[in-house]
C-alpha cells in the first residue's frame, strides 16, 4: 500500500510538473480555484474555522483554527500542490496527507483522506470579495 501512495505522490509531482509547462488549467480544475471555508461547532464548545485555498498556480494552502470559550486554542497553516485527477475530481498533498476533493451538485467541497476514502470535510465557496474592495 505505501508503493502506491509513493507512486501517487510521484505522478501527482510529474503531472504538475507538466501542468506548469503547460500553464493551463483544465475546465474542471478551473471550478476548484479560488478559496473554500468550513465553519463548524463541535463538542465540548469547540469552534472550527478552515480555509482551504486553490491558487491557478497549483498551490494549496489551509488555514485551520480552533476556539473554545473565545480563545483561540489552534492555528495552523498547511501548504502543498494540487491537481486534476479525474473529469470531476481533484488531488492534493497538505502536511504530508494525500486527498482528494470533488465538488457535488450542491455546490460544496467535499475533501476526502484518499487513502481510505473517509469525508474529512464539507467546504462552501468563498465569494470573490474584489469589486467590492474596489480594486
Amino acid at each position: 500500500m505505501k508503493r502506491f501512495f509513493a507512486l501517487l505522490t510521484c505522478l501527482m509531482f510529474l503531472f504538475v510538473s507538466v501542468s506548469f509547462a503547460d500553464s493551463s488549467l483544465s475546465e474542471n480544475e478551473q471550478k476548484y480555484v479560488g478559496a473554500w471555508s468550513l465553519y463548524a461547532r463541535g463538542s465540548e464548545g469547540k469552534i472550527y474555522s478552515f480555509i482551504i485555498t486553490f491558487l491557478d498556480s497549483y498551490q494549496v494552502v489551509q488555514s485551520s483554527l480552533t476556539f473554545k470559550n473565545g480563545t483561540l486554542l489552534t492555528n495552523n497553516k498547511a501548504s502543498g500542490e494540487w491537481l486534476g485527477f479525474t473529469s470531476d475530481s481533484i488531488i492534493f498533498s497538505l502536511a504530508g496527507t494525500d486527498m482528494c476533493a470533488t465538488i457535488k451538485d450542491n455546490g460544496y467541497l467535499y475533501l476526502y483522506f484518499f487513502k481510505d476514502m473517509t469525508l474529512c470535510g464539507v467546504y462552501s465557496r468563498c465569494e470573490d470579495m474584489t469589486s467590492a474592495m474596489g480594486w
